[in-house]
């Protein structure tokens, strides 16, 4: 297929992206060359798309993934950049989307990232410098791009990023079953499915995945409910050794130590990726490298929807400022982030900004207090039973329902053991990574630990703040049990109260503790398990990091 003009749809596309996300003007318009076939060094051939500026071009922006080229959620990326004179660059991965070769999460992205700037290279077009550009799986293959830094990349955009496959899948202890498997499912179907059908299907889609979820043991769950699937999705649930070669090949951590151009970070609170963007950009900064960080209210879903004025913006002005074309916007504090509670945004001169703890203690009949409980406080107890498992509420999850959540139906289940604090005389801020330490048995050495801290309202109705699960978390040298909760900026509201869920499970975002020796993901028997938590003499305890 050869180049043609901008279509009516796309100048369509390009102009309401501008009004909706508030955008600069277009500097002129493009033409496309779909479709471009180009050779790896194995053979395969992975098809590209090229937009090119009609005028004069400030360079070209790089991004290559697994989903759809065409249609109008990928076009609004692609048309912010050609119609703002830049070529772009948009490849699938291989075994999508008309791609050569088989897809296989991680496998293929370091020398398949090499070869297309090595493709790059001999283009005529291409003036020798080029900003690489990704979000969620495209900044997997960004970061791949970077493990052997090409000197033409002069600067990098990164959003809801991570490069650990391991660290998504295994990195709490247990298997993370509702983000692996609705991804898993959602790239063996999307090519089979119009939008028409994924529309009349969705709840269908939804029922089918949840007998998955819930089917045992946990590995076979894709090809016992939803059919055939991916061929990926068993190597995920079993391979839970970080030093399997498998996970080794598929841990980009080195690019992070060779990166040096400017990066930029952009993610959301309730981001399933956002404790490892943060991670990234405190390594680069960490090592001297120019970087920046914007953290919204969004998750991992609607980080380009509702975040889309300012992600569009700050990603289109950062190609500007290192491929040489215009740029009105001032140097500032490196740091940006949305106090969520208050809807203000904020800079600061690093993530996380100083802070003092404040400690807050479980106390006897559910209290939060800023006393020690005495020697006498004893403890409370729960069970959580895998065939009932503590749901997920909201969170960062991959779903539509994630994010924050009304969650009071959680505080009036059985096995979560509830604790609030007085009700606030004035606002109070928290930013930073909050801590919970908690005096913790069980009758399983295995068991597993999830708390929630919430935001309690004067009518008893709560949401979710910030969280943290962790898979039979071994205990300190005190015979305590430490959980860093994810990175928080929220305002709890003037007669609020803070609210403190413990329970022993999350489901279906984390496969279910069975109860029972062996691997969760394979086994199928599964029993009840009783937890305590002590709270003599402040044994347990939620520290809040407020900032100074």
């Amino acid at each position: 297929m050869g180049t043609r003009p901008r279509s009516r749809t796309e100048r369509l596309v390009d102009a309401t992206s501008t009004r909706l996300f508030h955008l600069p003007p277009e500097r002129g318009s493009y033409s496309v060359t779909p479709a471009i076939r180009v050779r790896m060094r194995d053979g395969v051939h992975l098809l590209t798309d090229h937009y090119a500026p009609d005028g004069p071009a400030l360079g070209t922006v790089v991004m290559r993934g697994p989903y759809q080229r065409a249609g109008v959620v990928p076009h609004v990326l692609l048309g912010l950049f050609a119609s703002r004179g830049y070529h772009v660059v948009m490849q699938s991965c291989r075994g999508t989307f008309g791609s050569e070769g088989r897809f296989v999460p991680g496998e293929d992205e370091i020398r398949d990232g090499a070869d297309t700037v090595e493709w790059l290279r001999e283009q005529p077009w291409f003036e020798g410098r080029f900003v690489g550009v990704g979000g969620s799986y495209l900044s997997y293959t960004l970061w791949s791009m970077l493990m052997e830094p090409p000197p033409e990349m002069v600067a990098a955009v990164s959003f809801v990023s991570f490069h650990d496959f391991f660290a998504v899948v295994h990195g709490t202890g247990a298997f993370t079953l509702n983000d692996s498997l609705d991804w898993c499912d959602t790239l063996a179907i999307q090519e089979d499915a119009t939008m028409l059908r994924q529309l009349v299907d969705g709840r269908r889609i939804r029922r089918r995945r949840t007998a998955a979820y819930l089917g045992l043991p946990v590995s076979e769950g894709e090809e016992r409910f939803l059919g055939a699937g991916s061929a990926w999705f068993r190597d995920w649930a079993t391979r839970t050794d970080r030093d399997d070669p498998y996970w080794q090949v598929r841990d980009l951590s080195d690019a992070l130590d060779r990166v040096s151009v400017p990066v930029r970070f952009l993610t959301g609170w309730q981001d399933l990726f956002v404790g490892e963007t943060i991670g990234q950009y405190r390594r680069l900064r960490d090592r001297g490298v120019e970087v920046s960080l914007t953290v919204g209210p969004w998750t991992h879903a609607n980080l380009l929807t509702k975040g889309g004025s300012r992600v569009f913006s700050e990603t289109l002005e950062w190609v500007d400022r290192y491929l040489g074309g215009p740029t009105e916007t001032a140097e500032g504090e490196p740091v940006s982030y949305l106090l969520t509670g208050a809807d203000e945004w904020r800079s600061a001169a690093d993530w996380p900004p100083p802070a003092v703890h404040h400690t807050l203690y479980l106390a006897p009949g559910g209290v939060l207090t800023d006393r020690a409980p005495s020697a006498s406080a004893g403890a409370v107890g729960f069970t959580y039973d895998p065939s009932d498992p503590t749901p997920a509420l909201g969170g960062r999850l991959l779903a539509a329902d994630s994010g924050y959540r009304e969650d009071s139906d959680l505080a009036r289940r059985s096995d979560v053991l509830v604790f609030a604090g007085p009700a606030l005389s004035e606002a109070l801020d928290v930013v930073g990574v909050p801590r919970v330490t908690l005096a913790h048995r069980s009758d399983h050495a295995g068991a597993d630990l999830w708390v929630r801290v919430s935001e309690v309202l004067a009518d008893g109705r709560s949401h979710n703040v910030t969280e943290a699960f962790r898979a039979s978390p071994a205990p300190g040298a005190d015979g305590r049990t430490v959980l860093e909760l994810d990175p928080v900026a929220h305002r709890f509201a003037a007669g609020s109260r803070i609210g403190l869920l413990i329970g022993g499970g999350s489901f279906p975002r984390y496969a279910r503790n069975l109860g029972m020796p062996g691997s969760r993901t394979e086994g199928t028997s599964m029993r009840p398990t009783r937890q305590a938590v002590d709270l003599a003499e402040g044994a347990s305890a939620l520290a809040l990091p407020l900032p100074t």
